[in-house]
């Protein structure tokens, strides 16, 4: 019978293949074939329906002396029952041919789909791969599921980026192209993992350019608009107050506060708790609570009943769903307010507004999440500024509550970008 050492002292002979059997009655016709390079692959040999057969096992050592028996065992059983191994792996073998051939030459939606469940999923945070999902759901599958991926061409990817681009008078963007760039993004891995799976040959996304142009954004709220803003907040739903006032008393990023869970807040310590898998750096952070963001938390458990959200309790509340339904209250409380804004200018508005009352740069980054770089910061200081960020976000508190009442006209200005 055959041993791994057996095997492992096989040496091939020039110009010709040798077969050694096991000799094992219980597996008749099982054994290993050293090819003239030295490779070894375990074979089965038997008749079926009285013509002569052989069944490939696998390659040693990656399939093992036990595991290749074990897989003779089953083949000789399927003969018995009438199914030749041979044929049945043959079959198996032009389907999963045929199956690769029709994803090569699939469609969008098909290669999409696997883009998803295959590589974005597995390789991303959900609020990630969600998002990727969503961009192909909404900007491209309405206009290239069908379309065969290996057919579309520059002048498709450039048509489909142009989509949700709003131009002015002069044929500049006036709108739409952060979106643009986002569809573009997307599409990019997805046609990388393509190739990488070999469901197309060439990036086509590459040969095109960026429609939109981005640069950081410097608004920051007056406090005529804090004050606005902070009134208006009774046209909206009780989960959209109460997000658009945790937001504006924390400064935390829009979608911490929106997939913030009752678990990670403690009304005892005053402090909210972010896990690794919630931050943008991947770090655990610690928010300390103000007494008002403590008083809108209560409100808002109440609402929220047995929920382990805190945004539940009217409507749905994860992934795109909340983030959709914040969009919403957003467009409805600029047109309230009449003036423009987005969600992340309030984080803005709060760094800069506790940074204008003294509060030093490294507390400011404590209190926004941000990860200091510097040689000290990565290897030496790793202080949290916890009690310091407290203090300046109770500061914060007092002042936002004389802005809302009305009670000081402070206006935070900058120069206007050149």
């Amino acid at each position: 019978m055959l041993t791994d050492s057996t095997i492992v002292g096989l040496k091939p002979v020039p110009k010709q293949r040798l077969d050694v059997w096991d000799e094992n009655p219980k597996v008749p016709g099982f054994g290993i074939r050293v090819s003239p390079n030295g490779k070894k692959t375990w074979t089965l040999v038997y008749r079926f329906q009285g013509a002569p057969r052989r069944l490939s096992l696998g390659r040693y050592p990656v399939i093992t002396l036990s595991t290749a028996r074990d897989h003779a065992r089953k083949a000789l059983a399927a003969i018995v029952n009438g199914t030749d191994p041979a044929l049945e792996k043959k079959e198996r073998q032009a389907a999963s041919v045929a199956k690769r051939r029709q994803d090569q030459d699939g469609a969008f939606g098909k290669i999409a789909e696997r883009f998803i469940a295959e590589y974005a999923k597995p390789n991303n945070r959900e609020r990630t791969w969600k998002h990727d999902d969503w961009i192909l759901k909404k900007h491209v599958l309405p206009f290239w599921k069908a379309k065969p991926v290996r057919e579309i061409t520059r002048a498709d990817v450039k048509a489909l980026l142009q989509r949700p681009i709003e131009r002015d008078g002069n044929g500049a963007v006036a709108s739409g192209g952060y979106v643009s760039n986002r569809i573009r993004a997307c599409l990019s891995k997805l046609f990388a993992w393509a190739i990488e799976e070999d469901l197309c040959d060439h990036n086509v996304i590459r040969d095109v350019k960026r429609l939109g142009k981005e640069r950081p954004s410097d608004r920051v709220l007056s406090s005529e608009e804090i004050r606005t803003l902070w009134q208006k907040l009774d046209s909206l739903d009780g989960r959209a107050q109460a997000f658009f006032k945790l937001a504006l008393l924390t400064g935390a990023r829009p979608g911490e506060v929106r997939g913030a869970t009752w678990s990670e807040i403690d009304f005892d310590g005053a402090v909210w708790s972010l896990p690794s898998d919630r931050t943008k750096t991947h770090q655990p952070r610690r928010i300390p609570l103000s007494p008002t963001a403590g008083k809108v938390l209560r409100e808002r458990k109440a609402a929220a009943g047995e929920s382990s959200f805190v945004f539940s309790g009217e409507g749905a509340i994860s992934g795109v769903a909340i983030l959709t339904s914040i969009k919403f209250g957003a467009s409805a409380l600029r047109e309230a307010c009449g003036f423009e804004f987005a969600p992340r200018d309030i984080r803005r508005t709060v760094a800069t507004n506790i940074a204008s009352m003294g509060v030093r740069r490294e507390v400011v980054r404590a209190i926004l999440g941000h990860v200091d770089s510097s040689v000290t910061g990565r290897h030496y200081d790793k202080y949290s500024y916890e009690p310091e960020a407290r203090a300046a976000l109770d500061k914060w508190d007092r002042a936002l509550t004389k802005i809302v009442t009305g009670q000081t006209a402070k206006v935070v200005k900058f120069p206007a970008r050149a």
